[in-house]
């Protein structure tokens, strides 16, 4: 991913459950994190896509990828699995449009100054895909931040 004159790399993703983007005042079901890093590895900028239940047809390519989820409060080890993260950002339309500030990680170390992405279109799930995201991810969001100085632009 290219912003402000430079690459940034995709270092790692997760999901929240709900979602800690508001949009008019209303929560998603859940969003995906994708983190970015630049060449020097410091943190730079944030994908985040909020995760809704479509229509019964809906499912998701990105979240069929993934198989089964693990729960929660599993302790079990979890083999290592290729992601194509593009899926994910084809089916909310691309970043064709997005809402973008400059914020903070939400989970520790929570660095400061990064950029944020924040794509219009929510990626619709089936309600079978949401019950597996919830059962591995619930209650993971942070609490509502006030914007306080930070432009959101569109």
């Amino acid at each position: 991913m290219k912003f402000d004159g430079r690459d940034v790399f995709l270092t790692g993703w997760h999901i929240h459950a709900p979602s800690e983007h508001l949009v008019d005042g209303r929560r998603s079901r859940a969003e995906i994190h994708m983190v970015h890093v630049t060449e020097e590895d410091e943190e730079a900028a944030v994908v985040g896509i909020r995760v809704g239940v479509g229509p019964a047809e809906s499912e998701s390519a990105f979240i069929k990828q993934l198989g089964p989820m693990v729960h929660f409060n599993d302790t079990s080890q979890v083999e290592g699995l290729q992601v194509n993260v593009r899926l994910a950002i084809e089916e909310v339309g691309g970043l064709q449009e997005y809402w973008t500030y400059k914020g903070s990680l939400t989970t520790p170390p929570c660095s400061e100054g990064l950029r944020w992405f924040i794509p219009k279109q929510e990626l619709l799930v089936s309600e079978a895909q949401m019950v597996e995201i919830l059962a591995a991810s619930r209650f993971s969001h942070r609490v509502t931040q006030e914007v306080w100085l930070h432009d959101i632009n569109l």
